[in-house]
């Protein structure tokens, strides 16, 4: 399921997993700051993690459930 976000808190949901592909910028992941932007490399969020894109950038990526695979 894709989820587009820019700079709303989000909260995954229970029972599911986020998967960030796409970041244009740092990222603010239940108060702790990571940088994604360029890395290339995919950010993987348990149910109830809150984030949130920094300053005027956003984030997409995939809802997924976990008990799938």
């Amino acid at each position: 399921e894709p989820v587009v976000n820019t700079l709303t808190n989000y909260t995954v949901p229970s029972g599911k997993t986020l998967v960030i592909t796409s970041s244009r910028g740092g990222l603010d992941v239940s108060s702790t700051q990571i940088n994604v932007n360029g890395s290339g490399d995919v950010s993987i969020f348990p149910e109830g993690t809150v984030v949130q894109g920094n300053s005027t950038d956003g984030w997409t990526g995939y809802l997924i459930d976990p008990t799938a695979f």
